[in-house]
C-alpha cells in the first residue's frame, strides 16, 4: 500500500472526525505533526506494529493501525 494514498485518507478522516470538537487551528497543528508521507511509511514497515488497510473499489475505505506492543 501507498504510504501517500494512507496519509491523504488518515488525514481526511481525522478531520472529517473531529472537526466539530476542535477549532480549525488546533486540527491543523494536530494533523501536522501526527499525519504524513513518513509517518505512515514508518508506521506501516514498523514491525513491531500492524497496519490493516481495506481496499475498495474507490480506494482505501477504512484502516487500523496497532502500535508496538498493543498488537
Amino acid at each position: 500500500m501507498d504510504a501517500q494514498a494512507l496519509f491523504v485518507f488518515a488525514g481526511r478522516l481525522f478531520c472529517e472526525t473531529y472537526s466539530a470538537d476542535l477549532r480549525a487551528s488546533d486540527l491543523e497543528e494536530y494533523v501536522s505533526k501526527n499525519f504524513g508521507v513518513n509517518q505512515q511509511l514508518a508506521e506501516i514497515v514498523d514491525l513491531a506494529g500492524a497496519v490493516f488497510i481495506a481496499v475498495g473499489d474507490d480506494g482505501i475505505a477504512g484502516y487500523a493501525h496497532l502500535a508496538g506492543d498493543k498488537c
